[in-house]
């Protein structure tokens, strides 16, 4: 059911049920009654804007077949991130905070 995809995607990025409608314009109580399947009918607004916003696949969204993020979005970096050590993550971070300081410097 999409309610239980629209869940699991929630807390695979890391978002209060607040925080996810507030980035697709829903309450985060219209969330919650979505997740517990009060409410059946995601309008295609908000299919869109779920799928636009966190960069998920509308195929997966619909119908739970294939993966959840293409695989060089940043749903997938992030997805990947998760699966680290916390070493692992730290130089990750160390090194996007480098990055960041010296973007001045950096060309494409």
């Amino acid at each position: 059911m999409i309610s239980e995809r629209i869940k699991e995607l929630r807390k695979l990025l890391g978002l209060t049920q607040n925080q996810f409608g507030a980035q697709i314009g829903l309450a985060g109580s219209t969330v919650c009654d979505i997740e517990k399947g009060k409410i059946t009918n995601v309008g295609k607004q908000s299919f869109l804007l779920i799928c636009r916003t966190f960069d998920v696949r509308s195929e997966w969204l619909g119908t739970g077949h294939g993966d959840i993020f293409d695989e060089n979005n940043i749903g997938s970096i992030f997805e990947k991130y998760k699966s680290l050590n916390d070493g692992d993550k730290e130089y990750i971070r160390n090194m996007i905070d480098y990055l960041l300081s010296h973007s001045d410097r950096i060309t494409l």
